[in-house]
């Protein structure tokens, strides 16, 4: 999922709906004349798991299993709150927004990397209710019930006034769900691999919410222990593929590793090459056992500092 989705919302005065309009937007034949539609049908390569939700395997996406510890934390909170619309920013392969489009959502999907978006037209090709655009439209300030960003303010240097931008578009009492990467201290190939700026402890991400101007509810850290054990194995697999330029171990300093960060961001949240590998493995029944439990273990330490991501939960006053 890409963080140009967010540094664009700040400077897209000029931005209109029509510019951006939604591939799944269905127009009426006559906007006085009710006429019957047919619903659209699901793109053939989309595949609806019973327990993993949407998957893309002919456009080589499934869900990661990080993915999918944090989806459990994440419709968990929702079932709680009444459906409304919802905007997504960076919203990736937008397999999330489907799965609240089957809980009555409406909304629109957010995300600038072409490729992402591509993968995400065939996500929600069937789900007119989520439009899809390549930048958020200012006409849409004060008009929307959730804001949702999952794995996109590590990757922007002004993540302070990125929140705050996308803070205009929720009308007060609007809710706020947002998830980082957890604890600076963790840096490995990954980050780097993901074309990471920074990672949060949490401290310093409630901060960030309140200074959007954002009441923080919660902020629980998720993922422990499935997380802590794929993180290592990714993070070693990732430093092979990294350039000679690029840090293993810190963040990008120098003009060449930040043009090498910045190439990888749109790449983030859709480069699944590995899972795609091994999701037979993840639905088999042993493995379908597994990530349940391991999804049901991590609401235990919630409270902790073990997991490898956090989850805040914030209310626009």
């Amino acid at each position: 999922m890409s963080a140009d989705a967010g540094r664009d919302a700040s400077s897209t005065a000029s931005s209109t709906a029509s510019s951006n309009a939604s591939p799944n937007a269905i127009p009426s034949a006559h906007p006085n004349v009710s006429t019957p539609v047919t619903p659209p049908a699901r793109d053939p390569g989309i595949v609806v798991d019973r327990q993993y939700g949407r998957t893309a395997i002919p456009y080589g996406w499934v869900p990661a299993p990080r993915f999918l510890l944090r989806r459990d934390r994440v419709l968990a909170r929702l079932r709680q709150v009444p459906p409304g619309r919802v905007i997504e920013m960076g919203c990736g392969a937008a397999s999330l927004l489907a799965d609240l489009a089957a809980m009555g959502w409406s909304g629109a999907a957010v995300e600038t990397s072409a490729h992402a978006r591509t993968i995400a037209s065939h996500m929600l090709a069937d789900l007119p209710q989520m439009g899809l655009y390549e930048h958020p439209d200012p006409a849409w300030e004060g008009s929307f019930d959730l804001l949702m960003a999952f794995e996109v303010l590590e990757h922007i240097e002004d993540d302070v006034g990125v929140l705050t931008a996308w803070m205009r578009y929720l009308r007060p009492g609007g809710r706020v769900l947002l998830s980082v990467p957890a604890h600076a201290h963790r840096w490995t190939a990954t980050d780097t691999f993901a074309g990471h700026v920074r990672r949060y402890d949490r401290r310093d991400f409630v901060a960030l919410g309140e200074k959007a101007g954002a009441r923080v509810v919660s902020c629980d850290n998720y993922g422990y222990p499935l997380a802590n054990v794929v993180e290592p194995i990714k993070s070693w697999t990732h430093a092979k593929e990294l350039s000679s330029v690029e840090p293993r171990k810190r963040p990008a300093r120098t003009p060449e590793e930040i043009a090498a960060r910045d190439a990888r961001t749109s790449e983030s949240g859709v480069h699944r090459d590995a899972e795609v590998r091994v999701f037979p493995l993840m639905t088999s029944l042993p493995g379908r056992l597994a990530m349940r439990a391991c999804c049901h273990v991590q609401t235990w330490f919630t409270r902790s500092e073990l997991g490898t991501g956090f989850l805040l939960e914030a209310v626009k006053p």
